[in-house]
C-alpha cells in the first residue's frame, strides 16, 4: 500500500536525485518539501494514496489559496 508518507518521500528522494545529476538547482528544494508537509499534515502520513479522491484534492486547494 503506498501511503501518503511513501509518496511524499519517493518524490522528495527524486528531486534530490535531480538536483545531484545537474537537472534543478537546490533553489526549489525548500519549497518542495514544504509541499510535502502541507500535504501530510493535511492527508495523515498512513493514509493510502488510493484513498484519495477528487473532493479531498478540492478541499486541500481551498485551504492553500
Amino acid at each position: 500500500m503506498l501511503t501518503i508518507r511513501d509518496l511524499c518521500n519517493q518524490f522528495l528522494a527524486n528531486r534530490k536525485g535531480n538536483i545531484a545529476s545537474g537537472e534543478l538547482t537546490s533553489v526549489s528544494f525548500p519549497d518542495d518539501y514544504a509541499t510535502c508537509a502541507r500535504i501530510v499534515k493535511a492527508f495523515g502520513v498512513a493514509r493510502a494514496m488510493a484513498d484519495l479522491g477528487a473532493r479531498d484534492l478540492e478541499r486541500f486547494r481551498a485551504s492553500i489559496e
